[in-house]
């Protein structure tokens, strides 16, 4: 085993999960945003959908009560269920491959709905919305990340993210709270993340590279962006942050 190999192995025992985890800044960006959102304490269930490999259920699992990760991806599911039986902080959480629309979830079970960028890769959104609505307690929060990448400026390449990541619709502030608000929710509000100049340059830069980032580079990205975004309140970004609540 290469020293390389030994030092990340004993660093993701030490400290996962951790928000450095992330290989990107701008995942670590977007997910900063949605916890201030969520407001997670011990008292709330949590359902995160489109989990990925789990890392962002552990997270969220280190504030809340019990997390539910749903993925319709096996190997996604599996691996996360693997890191949690090495008892990687995992009592918390449940992983299920399954759609939410099939995972037959009692009405008014969750506290918050989460989901990091998974929308946009749905072809039927606004059934998802709806189910969300559903299986939210009243008072409950939805509080998602999506694509919009209004920001880019050269086509081509967001044509190329969209072909490679299967992106079925880029979101308009006003398109997403229609369908918010078509679903139930109410206290909607929409607001775009990464919207400066240098966020633009480097998505498209990543896009070219396929979000190749070594951790050092992503920390140390997400830190010079954290800086220059908050001199910032943009009318568009590269994601939108969406939050609605089920009338109590």
């Amino acid at each position: 085993m290469s020293i390389k190999k030994k030092l990340f192995d004993y660093l993701d025992k030490q400290f996962y999960p951790h928000i450095y985890f992330f290989p990107s800044p701008f995942k670590i960006y977007e997910y900063r945003e949605m916890k201030r959102a969520a407001q997670l304490d011990r008292s709330h269930r949590v359902l995160d959908i489109g989990c990925g490999h789990g890392l962002q259920t552990r997270l969220m699992a280190t504030e809340a009560d019990e997390v539910v990760g749903i993925d319709i991806g096996e190997g996604a599911i599996g691996w996360a269920k693997s890191l949690q039986a090495k008892g990687r902080d995992g009592s918390r959480c449940q992983f299920l491959q399954t759609r939410i629309e099939d995972a037959g979830f009692a009405p008014d079970s969750f506290d918050r709905v989460m989901s990091v960028c998974v929308l946009e890769h749905i072809p039927d959104d606004e059934s998802v919305l709806r189910e969300c609505f559903r299986v939210l307690k009243p008072g409950g929060k939805l509080i998602f990340s999506i694509d919009s990448l209004a920001t880019l400026k050269d086509p081509q390449i967001k044509e190329t993210h969209r072909e490679r990541y299967a992106v079925c619709q880029y979101y308009e502030p006003a398109a997403i709270r229609e369908k918010l608000e078509a679903a139930g929710f109410g206290e909607v509000s929409v607001r775009p993340l990464l919207g400066s100049d240098l966020a633009r340059r480097w998505f498209e830069q990543a896009i070219q590279r396929e979000f190749r980032f070594r951790y050092s580079e992503a920390v140390l990205r997400y830190w010079l962006l954290r800086v220059v975004e908050a001199w910032r309140k943009p009318d568009k970004g590269i994601y939108l942050l969406i939050a609605g609540t089920k009338p109590a």
